[in-house]
């Protein structure tokens, strides 16, 4: 295995789980509790979650811990976990706690958690329900619609690369996939490999959605069929960088509404896929409200050989000058 991919156990293993767990409930220094939490983690502790769940709240312990716990309980689903993150959600008055409580929400929560967060109405809290909403296939939550930037040919371009998952370039992707379960979740599938101004991105299937699933899973209900991970080199971690949701155009038959995400909900690409023949033709244009460059992407893709055909893959070379301007808090 590839060691650049590897964490480091925080306090070594002469000091046992016991004592890790004594040092976050009784310790002083929040440095320490820190990395006594984040070591736990590391060795996949049983109790980890329960831990969680109690740093969480108890309102003596460090916002930075109960950060770090928020992120923990959002990685993995289990009504325990929802329903204690709700719970915080409610209770806390920290900005920074919510905006991340709202974020964990989002990714694991369920029913229930769509309902607590009704009659919320920040960017986040919306955000967080529309990711529950595609995750479970809920009508009635759809993205708007969103302008796209227009792209020309007579202006400085580049072509985007796309990297099939050959079996020479399986072996570093399966070293990312096995250490990097927390992030990627259930998105350990690959399809893909783009490459961009020299940065990888990885596009990463559902598991939960097969070849033969995917095209009715689209024509069907809101989803998210797949993901968009970066691998920063160090430390070596796989990053999200986009949501690929989509739903069912109600006015258009066999179109499907694309756009790509970032975790803070703002569309940073947007387009249509039309069913034709069994595959789908895709069509994307950077979304007009972003620093992102003008973007074309269009292309077929075959879900039963499992292969996407680019016709066009380009961008052009400068940022958005005029969307620089934005204040950078609100640019994802």
């Amino acid at each position: 295995m590839n060691s650049s991919y590897m964490d480091v156990d925080g306090f070594g293993p002469q000091i046992k789980e016991n004592e890790l767990i004594a040092i976050i409930q009784n310790h002083k220094e929040d440095q320490d509790r820190q990395l006594a939490f984040k070591t736990l983690l590391q060795r996949k502790s049983k109790k980890i979650q329960e831990l969680a769940i109690h740093v969480l709240n108890d309102p003596l312990y460090d916002r930075r811990l109960q950060l770090t716990a928020t992120n923990f309980l959002g990685k993995k689903a289990s009504k325990d976990g929802v329903k204690n993150l709700c719970k915080a959600l409610k209770n806390t008055k920290s900005k920074s706690l919510q905006s991340r409580l709202l974020n964990a929400i989002g990714k694991v929560g369920d029913l229930d958690a769509l309902k607590a967060l009704e009659g919320m109405s920040s960017k986040a809290a919306l955000f967080a329900r529309t990711l529950i909403a595609y995750r479970h296939g809920i009508k009635g939550y759809a993205l708007p619609p969103v302008d796209t930037k227009r792209f020309s040919k007579r202006l400085k371009y580049a072509a985007i690369s796309s990297i099939a998952i050959t079996p020479a370039r399986a072996k570093e992707l399966n070293e990312m996939i096995e250490t990097q379960l927390d992030i990627l979740e259930a998105f350990k599938h690959p399809k893909f490999k783009l490459n961009c101004a020299g940065k990888d991105l990885y596009v990463m299937q559902s598991d939960a959605i097969s070849e033969k699933q995917l095209l009715p899973t689209l024509q069907e209900a809101p989803c998210i069929p797949m993901k968009i991970f970066s691998v920063n080199d160090c430390p070596r971690r796989a990053v999200l960088s986009y949501y690929i949701m989509t739903h069912p155009v109600p006015e258009k038959d066999n179109a499907i509404s694309v756009q790509l995400v970032t975790s803070s909900g703002k569309t940073a690409y947007s387009g249509e896929i039309v069913l034709k023949d069994n595959q789908f033709e895709l069509s994307i244009k950077t979304a007009i409200d972003t620093v992102l460059p003008a973007t074309t992407i269009k292309g077929v893709f075959n879900p039963k050989k499992g292969l996407f055909d680019f016709s066009e893959l380009l961008s052009h070379l400068k940022l958005d000058t005029e969307k620089r301007k934005v204040p950078r808090k609100n640019i994802s």
